[in-house]
């Protein structure tokens, strides 16, 4: 149970960061492209269904981080690979949503 939660969490405390930040976590796991953060949350979401059922996770947690993977697949709604730059990172409005929505899920965890 805890892996998952500590996995999550650490993403989370990612997508919720600065994007100087998020560009050099980025360099640390081999120079990814901006995708890449919104990859590792879905993966993570794939067995979060299953978290849920079992109790590991409540439902305002769930809701929670269910809302912030449909901000991040609306990034590339209608192919907007604009949203998916160095520059969209830092001066986004979107981006900036994403960081206050990952700040909020984690909120739910404390």
């Amino acid at each position: 149970m805890q892996i998952f939660i500590n996995a999550l969490l650490d993403i989370l405390k990612i997508l919720s960061s600065e994007a100087e930040d998020q560009l050099l976590y980025l360099q640390t796991i081999g120079g990814g492209s901006i995708d890449e953060l919104a990859l590792e949350f879905e993966e993570l979401m794939l067995v979060a269904p299953s978290k849920l059922s079992s109790g590991e996770i409540t439902k305002k947690q769930f809701s929670s981080i269910e809302f912030l993977n449909i901000k991040l697949d609306g990034l590339s709604e209608n192919d907007k690979i604009e949203n998916w730059t160095e520059s969209a990172l830092a001066k986004s409005d979107e981006w900036e949503e994403i960081r206050k929505l990952a700040s909020g899920c984690i909120r739910q965890f404390d």
